[in-house]
């Protein structure tokens, strides 16, 4: 009798394991209403309301593999591209990766990455994860998704990077090479 006893915790202890695995790797922090509203997440979440270019950039990301946005300057596309990268990792869970990249290091860190950190920081539902200073060590999600920045000046550090749920972002794309 005993050992059926044992066996039977053991065996609901790996299914409760395996259940806490899984709910883990679908984890998003409560932002799952999100998923299909990047506009509503840019407002409820990260505290700012896009204006119309910037809505329409987002509500075509939600159903598009590729999306480009020509844009002049000072236009918001910073902070298009930090709301992008925060509402796809907090919402996609453990098996999402953002990458941003860019053609210098300038563009990465001093704006794109600052205007991520700024967000996260002022964020209205705190998030779970570790945000590192530098783009180059990104973000960490409790949920296991990541967002991860480097230059695009060479083509090898992008061999090995993915992920089943990637979005890439591609600031001042005209400066990268085909």
């Amino acid at each position: 009798m005993k050992a059926r006893k044992t066996r039977r915790a053991t065996m609901l202890g790996d299914i409760s394991l395996e259940l806490q695995r899984v709910l883990a790797s679908q984890n998003t922090g409560g932002f799952e209403r999100y998923y299909h509203d990047p506009v509503g997440f840019c407002r409820d979440v990260l505290g700012f309301d896009p204006w119309s270019r910037q809505r329409e950039v987002l509500t075509t990301l939600d159903g598009h593999d590729a999306v480009t946005c020509p844009a002049g300057r000072a236009v918001g596309k910073s902070r298009l591209g930090a709301g992008a990268a925060l509402w796809f990792a907090a919402t996609r869970g453990a098996n999402s990766r953002v990458i941003l990249t860019a053609p210098g290091y300038r563009q990465i860190q001093l704006i794109l990455w600052e205007e991520i950190k700024n967000l996260w920081r002022a964020s209205a539902v705190p998030f779970r994860g570790d945000c590192g200073k530098m783009a180059s060590t990104g973000i960490r999600f409790a949920s296991g998704a990541q967002i991860i920045g480097f230059t695009a000046e060479d083509p090898v550090s992008f061999q090995g990077v993915r992920a089943p749920e990637m979005l890439v972002i591609a600031d001042e794309a005209s400066g990268i090479p085909d």
